[in-house]
């Protein structure tokens, strides 16, 4: 009978240990890329609509600290570099069927380009009207 491991079992059991360690830790680098990512994502959601909730959407260049007053002047600095360029394209005219309501739609997209330091993002919202 038996009572101690071989060599051999070891490196197997070495080897398959550090498979595991390696595919957890690739799965920990995905979630925090992933995370990150969406943080960004969030972030420039929150700078596009401070500009829309906050003024008459026009075509040009506008800087977030002149769209949103804070009395903070550390946020009033971080916003103070990031600007957001609004394009407006009338894009298509829908004829709709002989009806007495609706005679067409004009679909419009805007586009809003968020451009800080670091990099340029762009979002397309589109707009419909009747």
């Amino acid at each position: 009978m038996k009572k101690a491991l071989s060599l051999v079992e070891v490196l197997v059991s070495i080897v398959i240990i550090t498979f595991v360690i390696s595919a957890i830790l690739k799965i920990e680098q995905n979630n925090l890329f992933y995370l990150s990512k969406s943080q960004k994502t969030i972030q420039n959601n929150n700078y596009l609509f401070a500009v829309v909730d906050n003024e008459k959407v026009n075509d040009g260049t506008k800087y977030l600290d002149d769209s949103v007053n804070f009395h903070n002047d550390i946020v009033r600095k971080k916003l103070k570099n990031i600007k957001v360029k609004i394009k407006t394209t009338e894009l298509d005219n829908i004829s709709l069927p002989e009806n007495n309501y609706i005679p067409s739609i004009k679909v419009y997209q805007t586009s809003y380009s968020i451009i800080t330091k670091q990099n340029t993002t762009t979002t397309n919202l589109y707009r419909f009207e009747f």
